[in-house]
C-alpha cells in the first residue's frame, strides 16, 4: 500500500478516524491492527517474518535484563544477532553469495550449478531488523529498559508510517510515545496533512517526473549521447533526494497526526553541499548514525591513525553499501564514498589552506563540483543493474558526440521537467534558513488555505499518472 495510492488514502484517514473515537486504553491495539494490515497488504505470508523478529527480540531483552551472567546475557544476544541476521540474510543475500561462492566453484568444475531460492525480498525488512536489533544491543549495553508491554514493543517494531523504509527508530526516541493518549488536535493534524502533501508533491511530481527522464535513458542507455546520460545521471541524484524524503516527509506527517514524532531523516535539500561528511549528516541520518554508534563505535577505532582515518569509513560504507543490496554495484557504491570521505578528510589541511589563499568562496564553489560529479559517479553504480552496464554507460559518457538533452520526451514535457525541478529546488534550499512549510502557521488563514489548494491542484495536474513505488522499498 503505497502513501500516494488510494488505497492509502482510504485506509488512513479510516484509521484515524476510529484512533480518536477509541478509548485510550483499546488504542494501542487498534493502531497494531492497523500495522499488521498495512504489511499484509503486499504479501500477507510476510508478516509471520515481522512477528518472528518482533517475539525474538521482545524474549531476547528481557532475558537479558533479567539474569546477572555476563556469558548468559550473551548467549541471548547472539540468540537475537543469529536469527535476525539470519532472517536478513537467507531473504535477502543468500543467492548472492551462492552464486559468488559458484563462480569460484567453476574454475574447477565447470558445469558446477547452485541452488537459487525463488524468494521474494520483503519490504521493510532492512529497516526493521535494524531497529530490533538496535533495541536489543541497548538493553544489552543498559541503556535502554526492556518493554514488558509485547503489544507496545510489537508497535514499535511495526508502527505503519515508518515500517518499510524508516526512519530507523531509537527505542528511546519512539517508546515512550507509544501511549496514545493524544486529543485531537487541529493544529497538530494540520501540521501532519501539511507534511503528507509536501512530500506527496515532491513524490508525484518532482521525483516521479524526473524518473521518467532518467528511466528512459538508463533503460536503453546506447540510444542516447554521453551529454545525455550524463545529464540523467545527474537528476538521478535528485530523484533519489526526493523520492526518498517525500517518503520521509508523508511518514512524519502520518505520525504527527497520530500524535507522535518520528527522527528526522535528511536535511532540506542536502545534496546542494561541498562536503562529504556534510552530506552524510544530513543524508539518511537515521541509518548512518544506527552504523556509527552499533558497528563503528564498538570497534573502538582511534580516529588519531592514519590507517583508521583511511579504513574507518571505507569499512562502515562498505556496510551502508551491502545493506542497500545483494549487488556489486551497492557495494562498489558504498566503498566508493568511503574512499570520497578519507580522501577528503585526510585532505582536509590542504582544503583549509587553499581556503586562506583563494578565498573560502571559491574553495566551496569548488568543492561542490567535485561532490556533485563524484556523487553522480558512484550513482551510476547505484543505478545500474550490474558493474558491467555501469561501465558501459561510463564508456558512454566520454566516447558518444551529442548535444540534444531530450531522451525522447514530449517537448512539453521535458520543459515542465524543468520548471517543477528548478522551483522546487529553490523552495527546499529556502528552507535551509526559512522553514517555509512551518512559517504559513503564522500567515493568515486565506493565504494558508491558498498555498495549500494551489499544492493540491498541481499535485492532481502535474502528477505521473502511474504509481510509482518508492525506490528505497527495493531495500
Amino acid at each position: 500500500m503505497l502513501f500516494q495510492s488510494f488505497d492509502f488514502l482510504l485506509f488512513f484517514p479510516l484509521v484515524t478516524g476510529i484512533y480518536f473515537l477509541l478509548p485510550v486504553k483499546f488504542r494501542w491495539i487498534w493502531i497494531l491492527l492497523a500495522s499488521y494490515g498495512f504489511y499484509m497488504f503486499w504479501n500477507p505470508w510476510y508478516i509471520l517474518l515481522l512477528i518472528g523478529s518482533t517475539l525474538t527480540d521482545y524474549i531476547a531483552a528481557l532475558a537479558i535484563a533479567n539474569t546477572t551472567s555476563l556469558s548468559r546475557k550473551k548467549q541471548w544476544l547472539a540468540l537475537s544477532l543469529t536469527i535476525n541476521l539470519g532472517l536478513l540474510g537467507l531473504f535477502k543475500y543468500y543467492n548472492f553469495f551462492a552464486e559468488q561462492f559458484a563462480w569460484v566453484i567453476r574454475h574447477f568444475d565447470p558445469d558446477f550449478s547452485p541452488h537459487l531460492l525463488s524468494l521474494l525480498l520483503p519490504i521493510g525488512i532492512s529497516f526493521y531488523t535494524f531497529q530490533t536489533i538496535g533495541y536489543t544491543l541497548d538493553v544489552y549495553h543498559g541503556r535502554q529498559a526492556p518493554i514488558k508491554h509485547l503489544g507496545k514493543f510489537a508497535i514499535y517494531v511495526s508502527f505503519f508510517p515508518q515500517l518499510v523504509a524508516g526512519p530507523i527508530e531509537r527505542a528511546k526516541d519512539l517508546l515512550p510515545q507509544l501511549h496514545f493518549d493524544y486529543a485531537f488536535d487541529p493544529q497538530r493534524i494540520t501540521e501532519g496533512l501539511r507534511l503528507f502533501l509536501w512530500g506527496l508533491f515532491k513524490k508525484l511530481v518532482v521525483a516521479d517526473r524526473l524518473g521518467v527522464f532518467v528511466t528512459a535513458v538508463f533503460g536503453a542507455p546506447a540510444e542516447h549521447s554521453g551529454w545525455v546520460v550524463l545529464v540523467a545521471g545527474y537528476l538521478f541524484f535528485f530523484q533519489i533526494y526526493y523520492d526518498f524524503s517525500a517518503y520521509q516527509d508523508m511518514a512524519l506527517g502520518t505520525a504527527r497526526i497520530l500524535g507522535v514524532r518520528l527522527s528526522k531523516n535528511f536535511e532540506p535539500l542536502t545534496l546542494l553541499t561541498s562536503s562529504f561528511r556534510t552530506f552524510w549528516r544530513g543524508w539518511h541520518i537515521t541509518l548512518t548514525t544506527w552504523i556509527r554508534d552499533y558497528i563503528y563505535v564498538p570497534l573502538a577505532l582511534n580516529e588519531k591513525k592514519l590507517s583508521t582515518i583511511a579504513l574507518g569509513p571505507i569499512y562502515v560504507f562498505f556496510v551502508v553499501g551491502l545493506w542497500h543490496g545483494a549487488n556489486w554495484t551497492y557495494v562498489i557504491w558504498g566503498t566508493l564514498h568511503g574512499v570520497y570521505l578519507a580522501v577528503e578528510r585526510l585532505l582536509l589541511p590542504v582544503s583549509n589552506f587553499l581556503a586562506k589563499k583563494l578565498g573560502t568562496i571559491f574553495i566551496k564553489l569548488l568543492g561542490f563540483i567535485l561532490f556533485f560529479n563524484a556523487f553522480t559517479f558512484a550513482n551510476i553504480f547505484f543505478r545500474a543493474r550490474s558493474v558491467a552496464e555501469a561501465v558501459f554507460l561510463m564508456e558512454q559518457i566520454f566516447t558518444v558526440p551529442g548535444t540534444n538533452l531530450n531522451p525522447g520526451l514530449h517537448p512539453f514535457e521535458f520543459q515542465l521537467l524543468w520548471m517543477v525541478l528548478g522551483g522546487s529546488v529553490l523552495f527546499e534550499y529556502s528552507r535551509r534558513k526559512w522553514p517555509a512549510i512551518d512559517l504559513l502557521n503564522f500567515q493568515q488563514t486565506w493565504l494558508r488555505w491558498t498555498v495549500y489548494i494551489v499544492l493540491g491542484l498541481m499535485v492532481w495536474f502535474l502528477r505521473i499518472p502511474e504509481d510509482v513505488q518508492f525506490i528505497y522499498f527495493e531495500f
